[in-house]
This record gives C-alpha cells, sequence and structure tokens, in this order.
C-alpha cells in the first residue's frame, strides 16, 4: 500500500521537516519521501466525509447470513490504528467548517450589485458542531413541531415535506471524529461517518421515490421520518449539503450496483471541484480476512492527499472514473474494471496520478446536486431471433429513453424490416435510443453495414459508453426537460469524461510539440558564453537526481537552472553527429552527448513548465499561459505550485490578475486547492479587495476554511 501510516504519534510536519521519531528509517520509506509532493495538498490535516449506505463492507454474520449491522462500522474503524490514532489530540483541529460566503461579503465594500447574488443561502448553510444538539434544538430544526415519536405499533404521525429542515443536518448522525496516524508524510485525515438508516443492500439502490416502511431516523431514542428521496438523489443531496464543511468525499456502497451509482452521481453532481470516490468490498470488515481494510485505506489516502475533482471508483488499489466502471468479477477481489479507459489513479510502493486524464472544471459556476433522475428508461439486450413483438412490448409507454445492447461494434440485424420499424416508430413518439455494445471492451461505430441502418431509426451511437453509464445519463437528461433531439444530440457529447474524444494524431503531435520547443529554447535563450559556462564538469553544476532535480532545496532558481542544464544537453547533444550506437566519442573534458530520451524529455518538463506557468501567472502573462496551454496540451496542469507551494491561481488572485484568474478557471484550476500557509485563492484576492477576482472565485464555487475566516477577522479588526 502506497503512503502507509506511520506508527501511533501526533506529528504532521510537512516532508522536508523532521519526521517521527518512532518511524524507521531504511530504502523505501527514504525513496517515498524523496518522491514528488507537489500534487498532494498541502494542508497537513484533511477532513473527509465517510457516507456509509450500506453494502458488504460493514456487514456481519448472522442466523439470517451477511446482513448489514447498524452502529457497527464507525465503531469498528475507532478500534483498527490504521484508521485511528487513539494517542492524538482532536483539540487543535475540533473547529467545524462553515459557509463562508456570507462573511466573504462582509469584508466587501457595501452597495454593490452583485452582493445579494453572492450572498443567497445554500444548502451548506446550516452549521453543524460535535455538540449533541437538545430536544428544543431538534424542536427547532422540525420547523416548531415537536419530533414526532414512533409508538409501539409503528409510524409517527407527524412528517415533514422535502422543503423542511431535515434532522440528518444534526451532528448526532454522525460518528466521533476519527484521525489517522501521520503518513510518511507527515500528513493526517481527519473524517467522520454519515451513516444512513436504514443501511441498504445495493439491489436495492433506487433512482425514483419509494416508500420504506423502516425508513426512520433514531436520534436522542425518538424516531424520525426521513425524507423518503430516491437513493441516489439522497446521497447527492448530503454531498451537497456538507459540501463546505469537508474536503473530500468517500460513499461506502455496495459492489453489487456500485458502477450504476457512481455513474449516477457524476451527472448528478454538477460543477464538481472536489474529490468524491465510491468504494466498498467482497469480505466483511468483520472478517478476519478481507479487502475492506485496503479498499477503505487506500480512498481515504487518496482523498487526503489529492484533489481529484470528479466521480470515482476505488477497488483494488486502483482508482477508476466511476461512469467508466463495471463490476465484472463477483468471487476475486478486482471486481471491477474499465476497460475503455486507463486508472486515474494505480497504488503501489509509489502512488501513480495520471493527471492528463483528470477531469477539471472549466466553468464559473458553483458546484450543485440535480435532485431529479427519470425512471422510465431501461436496457434491452439483443439476441437472435428476438421478436418484433417482444420490441414492440418492451419499447410501449412510459418509456422515454433505452439502451438497447447490439452486438460487437454497435451491429443489429439490417434484414429484418420488422425489426428497423419498431425502432423507428418507437423514435418518432420521442423515445431516445442509444446503441452500446455488449462487449465488455470495444466502441460502437459504423464500419459494418450492420450498424449503419441504426442511424435511419434516429439510434444513437453510445460510443465506448458502458451500459450502465449510457442509462444513467440518458436518465439524468431525460430529467431535464429536454426535446427528445436535445437528448439524442447530448448522449453523444463528452459531458463527464463518460465517452472518448480523442484526435488520433494528438500524441504524437504534442510529443513532437514539446520536444521542439525545447529545442528552440535552448538555442534562443543561452549565448555563447552561457554555453561556455555550462560546459564546465559535471561537479560544478547542480547535482541532479534521477527526476532531473537539482538538490539544492525548494528553490524556483536552481530547479529552472537545473532545467536549463538539461535543455542545453539536449540541445548539445542533438547538435552533434552520433554513431550507430547512439553515443558520442566526446574529448575530455567536453560537455557529454546526452540526447534526451522521451523519460528525460519529461522530467525536464516537469521542472521547467510549472515554473513557467506560476511565473505567466503571477505577470498576467495571457499569452505565455495560451502558448503553455497550446504547447501541453493535455498535461496542461494548472495546480502545480511554485517553490512557496502556492498554485497559479494563488498567484494571480494575489496580484490582482483578473484576467488571469478567468483564464485559470476557465482552463481547470481548482479553487479549493490550500498553499503551504493553509490559505486558499480566495483568501489571497480579499486581502488584495479585488473585487472581481472575488466575484469569479466565489461563482467558481470558492469558500473560506475555518482557519482563514479567523485570520481575516483578526486582519480587519486589526
Amino acid at each position: 500500500m502506497t503512503l502507509p501510516f506511520a506508527p501511533h504519534g501526533e506529528d504532521t510536519r510537512r516532508p522536508n521537516e523532521r519526521r517521527p521519531s518512532n518511524t524507521h528509517e531504511n530504502q523505501v520509506v527514504k525513496m517515498l519521501r524523496t518522491a514528488d509532493v507537489e500534487d498532494m495538498l498541502m494542508p497537513d490535516v484533511s477532513r473527509v466525509l465517510i457516507i456509509y449506505t450500506g453494502g458488504t463492507i460493514g456487514m456481519k454474520n448472522t442466523e439470517h447470513g451477511y446482513m448489514p449491522e447498524p452502529n457497527y462500522f464507525s465503531s469498528r474503524l475507532s478500534t483498527l490504528g490504521r484508521f485511528h490514532d487513539s494517542t492524538a489530540s482532536l483539540s487543535p483541529y475540533a473547529l467545524s467548517r462553515t459557509s463562508s460566503t456570507g462573511s466573504m461579503l462582509d469584508l466587501l465594500p457595501p452597495n454593490t450589485a452583485t452582493a445579494t447574488k453572492l450572498a443567497s443561502p445554500g444548502p451548506e448553510s446550516d452549521l453543524h458542531s460535535d455538540a449533541a444538539p437538545t430536544d428544543s434544538e431538534v424542536k427547532a430544526k422540525s420547523g416548531g413541531q415537536a419530533p414526532a415519536a414512533v409508538n409501539g405499533e409503528g409510524v409517527a404521525s407527524d412528517t415533514t415535506s422535502d422543503t423542511d429542515a431535515d434532522p440528518i443536518v444534526e451532528s448526532s448522525i454522525f460518528s466521533p471524529w476519527l484521525i489517522t496516524p501521520p503518513s510518511l508524510y507527515g500528513k493526517r485525515i481527519r473524517y467522520r461517518v454519515l451513516e444512513y438508516c436504514p443501511l441498504l443492500d445495493s439491489c436495492n439502490m433506487t433512482m425514483n421515490r419509494c416508500d420504506y416502511q423502516s425508513n426512520h431516523l433514531i436520534i436522542h431514542g425518538l424516531t424520525f421520518l426521513r425524507t423518503h428521496l430516491p437513493d441516489w438523489i439522497h446521497i447527492a443531496n448530503d454531498v451537497e449539503r456538507f459540501y463546505s464543511h469537508f474536503d473530500a468525499f468517500i460513499i461506502l456502497h455496495g459492489t453489487d450496483t456500485m458502477a450504476y451509482t457512481a455513474s449516477a452521481l457524476s451527472f448528478l453532481l454538477e460543477d464538481l471541484g472536489k474529490t468524491v470516490i465510491l468504494t466498498g468490498s467482497q469480505i466483511p470488515i468483520s472478517e478476519v480476512r478481507n479487502d475492506a481494510i485496503e479498499n477503505l485505506l487506500g480512498a481515504l489516502t487518496i482523498a487526503g492527499h489529492f484533489v481529484i475533482p470528479e466521480v470515482s471508483l476505488f477497488f483494488g488499489n486502483t482508482l477508476y472514473r466511476g461512469n467508466r466502471t463495471s463490476k465484472v468479477d463477483a468471487m476475486n477481489f478486482a471486481a471491477f474494471d474499465s476497460p475503455n479507459l486507463q486508472p486515474l489513479v494505480k497504488m503501489g510502493v509509489n502512488i501513480q496520478v495520471n493527471w492528463s486524464d483528470v477531469l477539471r472544471p472549466t466553468a464559473l459556476t458553483r458546484f450543485r446536486a440535480h435532485k431529479n433522475m427519470n425512471p422510465n428508461v431501461a436496457t434491452l439486450r439483443l439476441f437472435p431471433g428476438i421478436t418484433a413483438a417482444a420490441i414492440r412490448a418492451f419499447l410501449r409507454p412510459p418509456l422515454v429513453g433505452v439502451v438497447l445492447e447490439t452486438y460487437g461494434a454497435g451491429n443489429a440485424p439490417n434484414t429484418r424490416e420488422d425489426f428497423i420499424r419498431e425502432l423507428r416508430l418507437a423514435s418518432a413518439r420521442g423515445v431516445v435510443i442509444v446503441n452500446c455494445t455488449q462487449c465488455t471492451k470495444g466502441l460502437v461505430s459504423d464500419l459494418y453495414a450492420t450498424s449503419k441502418h441504426l442511424a435511419e431509426a434516429q439510434v444513437v451511437p453510445g460510443r465506448d459508453m458502458t451500459s450502465e453509464c449510457a442509462l444513467t445519463k440518458l436518465s439524468y437528461l431525460l430529467s431535464k426537460n429536454y426535446t427528445p433531439e436535445e437528448c439524442r444530440a447530448l448522449m453523444g457529447k463528452n459531458l463527464r469524461g463518460e465517452l472518448t474524444t480523442v484526435d488520433p494524431h494528438h500524441e504524437l503531435k504534442f510529443h513532437n510539440r514539446v520536444h521542439h520547443f525545447l529545442q528552440y529554447l535552448a538555442a534562443s535563450m543561452f549565448s555563447q558564453r552561457m554555453l561556455g559556462d555550462l560546459s564546465q564538469p559535471p561537479e560544478t553544476l547542480p547535482n541532479l537526481d534521477r527526476n532531473g532535480n537539482a538538490d539544492v532545496g525548494s528553490n524556483d532558481t536552481a530547479e529552472l537552472a537545473c532545467a536549463l542544464r538539461s535543455l542545453h544537453m539536449s540541445h548539445v547533444g542533438s547538435a552533434v553527429g552520433s554513431h550507430g550506437d547512439g553515443e558520442v566519442n566526446n574529448p575530455e573534458g567536453a560537455v557529454p552527448n546526452l540526447t534526451t530520451t522521451r523519460e528525460e524529455r519529461y522530467a525536464v518538463e516537469k521542472t521547467l513548465f510549472p515554473i513557467l506557468i506560476c511565473a505567466a501567472s503571477a505577470t498576467g502573462d495571457l499569452d505565455g499561459l495560451r502558448a503553455l496551454r497550446q504547447i501541453l496540451g493535455s498535461q496542461f496542469q494548472l495546480n502545480c505550485v511554485d517553490y512557496s507551494g502556492r498554485t497559479p491561481l494563488h498567484l494571480a488572485a494575489g496580484r490582482n490578475r483578473a484576467t488571469a484568474v478567468e483564464f485559470l478557471l476557465r482552463n481547470g484550476a481548482s479553487v479549493h486547492v490550500l498553499d503551504q500557509a493553509g490559505h486558499t485563492p480566495l483568501f489571497d484576492a480579499v486581502l488584495q479587495r479585488n473585487r472581481r477576482c472575488i466575484e469569479m472565485l466565489v461563482l467558481a464555487g470558492a469558500h473560506f476554511n475555518d482557519k482563514e475566516l479567523g485570520e481575516l477577522n483578526f486582519r480587519f479588526l486589526k
């Protein structure tokens, strides 16, 4: 497991500071500590909410078989040393996060046209504390009415509507705060568990409204009726309600329908800017041998160390994009796969994040959860000899959306007019039909005549979407009251990374552009004198580690010198001749031929380009940012940091570069990443009193954390 947590202790220092004395030094520990950490979250403590919906992970073996056990899971975690450090003091971190929009507006000058718009209360406006609510508080939350208790025979007589305050916001439904031991990077993860009542087997998950006779909530011995939200909507609603209180979210779910829930949430959670991970297990945590511990610990590690702002699924040391997954194995621990997209994260000795595939928000829009799904959708799997009568019966109203699982690359019978006629009639009635392959891997194409005729019946090619994703996407779009034509158009577009849109020559162009750009920099930036200086013997130059980084501490000048040295070597090596074996017979004392490989160029790019991006952002150089975006393509990462641990968005917001702030936000910069001091870009913008920057950041979903609120109050009162 990558990033193993260190033994019990309270050290929360940064990677370059002294480590806990009870961590034994060895080669693996040293390698982990010298690994790249610029992609990690900067604060030493991250807050994560675990939403426990049910599933195998928290079950216990009873006389009726494995069943979910209420209040068991969180208590079990508190006894496991890897999930809770009982020796750590929680008091330094006991403050709750609060919704900060109102507090931020109080710091602005009055009479602003945008203040009213930005100050509108959101679903996260309720504050939850560590103290349990009193009966009067529960009564207040119930709209002034006393909570309805359930008598011995059954159901409470008093209920609340969906718009009334839900007692779920009270902190008593959470587990006590738990905190992990510090990792080898000195980072702790502080988390709570929100346990649903009742706990559900994933087979019972619903997309539409369904009343459970036992769907009630117990607080202080009193039983309350729960709002009867559909299960997918319920999860999305809770993420929205507590969005500003936590840095990331983990959803514990049964494996049977986890891929469906992951796909649905990827669409329901609109303009997501934080990490949401679904996970579960094949064997419960109550058993001695299980996969629950590794799956939950891996998900917790990723959620606490990185910002991956999309709905993902973690299983078997691998993080997948949620809407690309399918359950492929019912008996082994590698239960899920993403056949048409490589994993976002692979966890081994190191954590390997595939940042080029990670989705990033690009709209100046605050996060919100869509609260509706259209249940009138279904999946129809073709088989040889399927009759027209069966298709006609299946496509009858109220069905308005169908995922048609066809053979191979999207093929269906093309010699049966009755088959095509039923599809054509259904499309004419407004039924949206999407063509997906029955194969585990591959995509729908029109290479064969047996697939071209489906287009005549207005069947939309689903390309490489999974059936689970196509079904939930269809339900989501139909719930937004789009016309059938609009739904068909949107089903073919990439909304959440659910289907592949790739230029077949993109990869080759990208690497050629970068290589030529490096050669151009080397040729144009160095005078002959500089080349002579850089041609000194290697011992006079900064030492490079195996990643191409200068071993001179965290200094951007040294990193730039290191990058330029590497660029020069690449240029000189390309300029001189080479023998058949690729080596040059250089005279003693001359610069050796170090023609760069692709891996070496990548190391140079990783050192140089973050510096250029940060510098262009700090100076408001839009031309430079656009040039870097064109050169880097999918590798244009805007959550990189400079020597002080500040992202390009921090630098632009802290220097009143409003145009650069807008460019960065529209190209995927995260408003939730904190710098080394624990500050958001919004904090820097407020200190500069730049209204335009503040408004854009808030519209993109930025909010203060509790530490910043205290600092701002002190600064402005002073």
